[in-house]
C-alpha cells in the first residue's frame, strides 16, 4: 500500500483479472478496490484504520467513467505519461472494477507487449477521500470509514508495495502492508503486519511506538531531501509539493526533477533577442524576422511587384545562407563553427520555420504574379468566376422567361404561371506540379528557384486559357448540342463567310432572334452584343474592320459596325 497526506489522496495496490486481456480491444480488466481496511501511519497524527465504503453511493465514479487517463507509474506531467483510457468502471459484488484500453503509439506497443507476456503485472490505484465517518472503541485504533471518495486514476507500476499484487490465480489474496508514503519499507515491519483482503485486523495494531517512531523519522528524511533537492535545482514549490505529497521514494524524485531540468532546458534554449520588443508594434523578433525575410526575398525576385518595406530593408544584403542561420539562432540553436551544409541540412528539420517561410514567399510570389499575369487572359471579360467549396458536380440552374402579365379586372383572381428551367452540371478539378528549393540552391544563394515562380504562373494562365477556350469551342450542353450550333442554337454562321457589313449584320440579327427556355412566339431575350470574338488570323481584319477611321473617298460604303464592339483575339480559336 501506498498513500499519500497531501489532499487526501491515497493509493492502493490492484490486481490484473486472470485471462482479461484482450489483444484485439487491448484491453484488459482488474479490480481497484475492495474496501479493505488498512493501516494508516500519518506523520502529524496517531495511526489510524481506513475502510472504504464499497456502497454505489458512496463511491464517485464519473472521473474513470469519463474517459480517465490509465498511467505509468503515476505520473502526469506529461501527454505520454497516459499509456491508455479508462473504458468503464463498476461496482460488482461489493468490488471495484474498471477496463482499460491501451494506447496505439508506438512507445506504448512495447508496455503492451509485456503486459500480454506477464512481464508488467503490477498495478496502482489512486483516490481521494472526501467525507470520513470515524469511530473509535476503547482499546483499539480509530476507524476512520470513508463514504464520499473517488477514485482519480489507475497506474501500470513495475514495484508495487505488495510484490504479491499482480496478475494470479482467483485462488490468491491481494496483500496491504502497512507501510503509508515511503517506497522503502521498514525493515522491522514483518509478515504478522501484512494483513490479507478480507482478514479480520486485531485491534492491536501490532506495531510498536518505536516502530512507528522509525516510521516518522524515515518520512521525515524523505521530504527533507526531496525540499533540499528542489530549492537547488529552483523546483517549483507545486512540483516539490506534489513528489512529496505522492509518497515518491528519494530515486524516484530524482529522476523526475532531471525530467523538469531537461523540459526547461530545451523550452530555454532561445536567442535573447527572441524576447525582444520593437517600438513599431507587438511583434517580437521572430515576426520582424519573418516578415523582412519574406519582403527582402520578394523584392529581389520583382522589384516592382514587391516594394521594399522597413523590415525588408534590414536583409537586403542577407544572402539566403545568411537567412537560414538568422532563423536557427533565433530559435536558440548554435550554428558558429558548423558547416554550410549542416546548417541547411538542419533548417528543413521538422522543427524549424524555415521551409514554412520559403513556401510563404513562393505562394506570395504565386499570388502577385498571377493578379499581374491574369490581365492577358482574352476570356477574362466573356467569363463569370463561381465559388465552388468542394468537388462534387454542381448544376448552374437557368430559370425561363417570366411570363407575361395579364390585366386583373376588378374583383378577378390573378392567374399563375410555372417558370421553365434548365441546368448545366460543371465540376472542378486538381492541377499541380512541383518545383524544389534544393540545399545547392541556398548555399550558393540562387535565387532561381523564385524566379521561374513567374514562369509557373505563366503555365497556370495557359492552363486556365485553355480550359475556358475548349468549353467555349467543344462544350456540349444539357441539350445535347454544342454552345454554337447552327441548327439548334442559331448562333453560327454558314462556312466560308468572310468579316464583313453582311456577315456581321447577319450575326447581329441572329442573336436580337435568340429566344429564352419557354420559346413563346415574340418573346426575345433582346441580347445586343458587346464583343467580337476572332481567331488570331483575323484579328488584323477584325481591327481594320471595327476599329479603323473612315477615308473621304469611303463615305458611299459606310460601316456601321465601326468602333460598336470590342475586338477579343484569341490563338486557340485558330484550329
Amino acid at each position: 500500500m501506498k498513500t499519500t497526506i497531501s489532499g487526501g489522496l491515497y493509493r492502493r495496490e490492484a490486481s490484473f483479472i486472470p485471462d482479461s486481456i484482450n489483444k484485439d480491444k487491448r484491453t484488459i480488466s482488474f479490480c481497484w478496490s475492495t474496501g479493505a481496511r488498512v493501516l494508516r501511519v500519518p506523520w502529524f497524527d496517531d495511526p489510524f484504520y481506513e475502510e472504504l465504503s464499497m456502497e454505489p453511493e458512496h463511491i464517485r465514479l464519473t472521473r474513470l467513467n469519463n474517459a480517465a487517463p490509465f498511467l505509468k507509474m503515476h505520473r502526469s506531467y506529461e501527454l505520454n505519461d497516459s499509456i491508455g483510457v479508462h473504458e468503464r468502471a463498476w461496482i460488482e459484488n461489493g468490488k471495484g472494477f474498471a477496463e482499460v484500453r491501451f494506447s496505439k503509439r508506438a512507445d506504448v506497443e512495447n508496455i503492451w507487449g509485456e503486459v500480454c507476456d506477464g512481464i508488467l503485472r503490477n498495478i496502482s490505484v489512486g483516490y481521494m477521500t472526501h467525507e470520513i465517518d470515524k469511530t473509535k472503541k476503547k482499546g483499539s485504533l480509530p476507524i476512520h470509514r470513508a463514504i464520499d471518495w473517488e477514485p482519480y486514476e489507475n497506474s501500470l507500476v513495475l514495484i508495487g508495495a505488495d510484490a504479491d499484487a499482480q496478475i494470479r490465480s482467483e485462488e490468491n489474496k491481494i496483500y496491504y502492508p502497512i507501510n503509508l508514503r515511503s517506497n522503502d519499507m521498514p525493515k522491522k515491519i514483518e509478515e504478522k503486519d501484512v494483513k490479507a483482503v478480507g482478514d479480520p485486523v486485531p485491534s492491536d495494531p501490532g506495531i510498536s511506538p518505536e516502530q512507528i517512531k522509525e516510521i516518522r523519522s524515515e518520512e521525515l528524511k524523505r521530504i527533507n531531501e526531496i525540499t533540499k533537492l528542489c530549492e537547488r535545482h529552483q523546483i517549483p514549490d507545486e512540483n516539490k509539493d506534489q513528489m512529496i505529497g505522492d509518497g515518491l521514494s528519494l530515486m524516484d524524485a530524482r529522476s523526475q526533477i532531471l525530467d523538469y531540468l531537461t523540459k526547461k532546458s530545451d523550452e530555454n534554449r532561445i536567442n535573447p533577442r527572441q524576447s525582444t520588443r520593437v517600438e513599431a508594434g507587438s511583434y517580437n523578433e521572430r515576426d520582424v524576422f519573418k516578415e523582412g525575410m519574406e519582403n527582402a526575398i520578394l523584392h529581389k525576385i520583382s522589384p516592382s511587384r514587391h516594394p521594399l518595406s522597413e523590415k525588408g530593408r534590414r536583409y537586403m544584403t542577407s544572402s539566403l545562407m545568411d537567412l537560414a542561420k538568422e532563423e536557427q539562432e533565433l530559435r536558440g540553436e548554435r550554428v558558429r563553427g558548423q558547416a554550410q551544409e549542416n546548417i541547411v541540412t538542419r533548417s528543413f528539420m521538422s522543427t524549424s520555420d524555415f521551409p514554412i517561410l520559403l513556401s510563404n514567399i513562393a505562394n506570395k510570389e504565386l499570388v502577385a504574379s498571377y493578379g499581374e499575369l491574369m490581365k492577358s487572359q482574352t476570356f477574362r471579360p466573356l467569363v463569370q468566376e463561381k465559388y465552388f467549396d468542394n468537388f462534387k458536380p454542381k448544376t448552374s440552374v437557368r430559370y425561363g422567361e417570366m411570363p407575361d402579365l395579364e390585366e386583373v379586372g376588378e374583383g378577378e383572381e390573378i392567374s399563375f404561371d410555372t417558370l421553365g428551367e434548365s441546368g448545366e452540371q460543371w465540376t472542378i478539378g486538381s492541377f499541380a506540379r512541383g518545383t524544389q528549393i534544393t540545399r545547392k540552391a541556398i548555399i550558393d544563394n540562387d535565387l532561381d528557384s523564385f524566379s521561374i515562380l513567374y514562369d509557373w504562373t505563366r503555365s497556370i494562365l495557359r492552363l486556365e486559357s485553355r480550359i475556358v477556350w475548349d468549353l467555349f469551342k467543344n462544350h456540349t450542353m444539357s441539350d445535347g448540342h454544342k454552345v454554337f450550333d447552327r441548327k439548334h442554337h442559331k448562333n453560327l454562321a454558314a462556312k466560308g463567310s468572310e468579316l464583313g457589313v453582311k456577315s456581321m449584320a447577319s450575326a447581329v440579327y441572329e442573336m436580337s432572334m435568340q429566344q429564352g427556355i419557354n420559346k413563346r412566339p415574340g418573346d426575345y431575350l433582346d441580347i445586343a452584343p458587346s464583343y467580337l470574338v476572332v481567331p488570331s488570323l483575323l484579328d488584323h481584319d477584325a481591327r481594320r474592320f471595327i476599329y479603323e477611321p473612315y477615308s473621304p473617298t469611303e463615305l458611299a460604303a459606310t460601316n456601321p459596325y465601326r468602333n460598336r464592339f470590342q475586338v477579343i483575339s484569341e490563338p486557340r480559336l485558330n484550329v
